[in-house]
């Protein structure tokens, strides 16, 4: 292996290092559109079809989630369990010489966007941090090579993170870490560590936290991987370092820990979601690197036995059964071209799927396409870009607990603005369901309950916004209430609109209209994108600006018959 990549991060060595004999072998914004330019074609799988000659309709024939519709919150069976939803911000850090870019990197940075749990927040704060700080690491350690004679033939360095809730309730906040670079050598590498924490007291868990037998969890896996793996592909002395990974036993893992500032009885990769515990085995942990990565599941309604029933959803009081915990959705990114075998639709059987995406650079058109089942269909074509930061697709499978399945493909056009194009394939074949514009701008659904969606609003400036949904009967994200809340208020204070009275301004003040005097400064804080806007007072008082009724796309509107440009200064539009 190459010698730069001895810059890789330190926690990836952790694990390595077990292994180390077997590493040694081995060696600007403009008013949104209601229509987009978009071609979909709801293609039944069965049917092979081909991007020239696919059928389109306008996407705007599906159904929009903008549109707003009554609901109510719908209650939790457990409130224990209730959704902790989070965004991520990426960071970047890039290096250019003259028009060729040498460096690029990004990690994310993952905020609660709820009220509270500050122990939480201060918790992820700190994760934030140390992301950050090892980006500008990693850029230092290789800068000077950048810079070198010896670069000029080698391809762009890459170092990314990518952050991916699996799970986060009131119970346990359950992050993937995956990370990637490639700084030189034969091949890029890729890690997946992750990330389990106490969303009381922000402190981490280890898979014993939540083991109720953690010797029994320790023989599943050896036995899931003698079933699941050929036996040739392992390195001699796999199941020492599996032996190693769940307990320390070893002078290396004791050695590597020490070194690291880490435990040294626990070195596993895992992650908890609502169905069961993912251990992740990463390329050099038991086998070579063609050999990818080793994976076991724990599902929950298999052998809830193995763990403490308040990590188990439905299963918190006394009397219940873990062994019989109840099914819920679940939520599994994928990747241009992969390929996973999973049960599309309740039936027991499972199917192969993988979607696809390619993109003619002439005209900047993307196609996407799906397979399963042995067949192929062609999904849709648009004029936008790819939404993820690598290159990659934006794309998620979504099952409920009903075993309806869905692929949710989030867009990008000009401006950032981001569609997120919705196909069911519960049924026979894939059917297109609608367009989105709301949509994730990063925030990531572990929940299809409850996750969060983003707009831009104009209304008293130019800002983000988001609220809660859920999946709805038709596959649609469906609103879980009217309001949306400001995003700046979770993320950076700075990003909070604050504007200061012009002149003396009705409001509404807890169901009583009064009049704000001049020079009152106001941050928003809420709206319905339609009619009105909360906003906080310096001595944290809430008032509602209301907003004249007026046609769609009329500016500026007005307050009372005043326009908003004579009421307040400090707004700021995008465009």
């Amino acid at each position: 292996m190459n010698d730069r990549n001895d810059t890789r991060k330190k926690t990836w060595m952790a694990v390595a290092i077990l292994s180390a004999a077997a590493m040694a072998a081995v060696s600007g914004c403009q008013s949104r559109s209601s229509t987009t330019s978009s071609q979909t074609s709801v293609a039944d799988a069965s049917q092979e079809e081909s991007s020239g000659d696919a059928g389109s309709i306008s996407i705007a024939n599906g159904s929009d989630s903008s549109k707003e519709t009554e609901n109510s919150q719908r209650p939790f069976e457990n409130t224990d369990q209730k959704t902790l939803c989070f965004t991520s911000v990426p960071k970047y850090r890039s290096e250019w010489k003259e028009e060729r870019q040498l460096f690029n990197g990004y990690v994310d940075q993952l905020y609660l966007m709820a009220d509270g749990h500050e122990a939480l927040k201060e918790a992820l704060k700190t994760f934030n941090q140390n992301q950050e700080q090892q980006l500008e690491e990693m850029y230092q350690d290789n800068k000077e090579f950048l810079n070198s004679d010896q670069f000029e033939d080698s391809a762009l360095f890459s170092y990314q993170v990518s952050v991916i809730p699996k799970r986060a309730d009131e119970q346990i906040v359950s992050l993937s870490v995956e990370e990637y670079d490639y700084l030189g050598g034969a091949h890029p590498n890729s890690m997946v560590t992750s990330y389990n924490l106490n969303p009381q007291t922000g402190k981490t868990y280890t898979l014993k936290d939540l083991a109720q037998d953690y010797d029994g969890i320790f023989e599943y896996v050896k036995k899931k991987l003698k079933e699941d793996y050929s036996p040739d592909m392992f390195f001699e002395g796999y199941e020492d370092t599996v032996k190693s990974m769940f307990y320390g036993n070893t002078e290396t893992a004791k050695d590597t820990a020490d070194s690291l500032g880490l435990s040294d009885d626990e070195m596993l990769s895992w992650t908890v979601d609502k169905n069961g515990v993912t251990i992740v085995f990463n390329n050099y942990d038991l086998a070579p690197y063609a050999a990818g990565r080793q994976v076991v599941e724990i599902p929950f309604n298999e052998e809830g036995a193995l763990f403490k029933k308040e990590f188990i959803p439905g299963t918190s009081d006394a009397s219940s059964n873990a062994a019989d915990a109840t099914a819920f959705g679940s939520v599994q990114p994928l990747y241009n071209d992969q390929e996973v075998s999973i049960d599309l639709n309740g039936d027991g059987e499972k199917e192969t799927l993988t979607v696809s995406a390619t993109t003619d650079f002439e005209t900047g058109q993307t196609s996407f396409f799906a397979e399963t089942a042995g067949a192929s269909a062609f999904l849709f074509s648009e004029t936008e870009e790819l939404t993820s930061d690598s290159g990659d697709i934006g794309c998620w499978l979504i099952q409920t607990s009903d075993h309806r399945s869905y692929l949710y493909i989030e867009t990008k056009e000009e401006n950032d603005f981001r569609n997120i194009h919705v196909f069911d394939l519960s049924k026979k074949g894939i059917t297109y369901c609608g367009v989105s514009e709301d949509s994730f701008y990063g925030s990531v659904m572990t929940n299809p309950d409850d996750f969060i969606l983003f707009r831009r609003s104009d209304m008293l400036s130019t800002y983000s916004i988001f609220r809660h949904y859920r999946i709805g009967e038709d596959g649609m994200p469906q609103p879980l209430s009217d309001d949306f809340t400001v995003s700046g208020t979770y993320l950076e204070e700075e990003m909070v609109p604050t504007l200061t009275t012009k002149r003396e301004v009705p409001v509404w003040i807890d169901g009583k209209q009064e009049m704000l005097p001049e020079g009152t400064a106001l941050k928003l804080k809420k709206t319905d994108d339609s009619t009105y806007v909360e906003a906080e007072k310096k001595d944290g008082q809430i008032c509602q600006i209301r907003i004249d009724q007026a046609e769609e796309d009329v500016y500026p509107r007005t307050i009372d018959g005043i326009s908003v440009e004579d009421c307040f200064d400090g707004m700021q539009y995008a465009g």
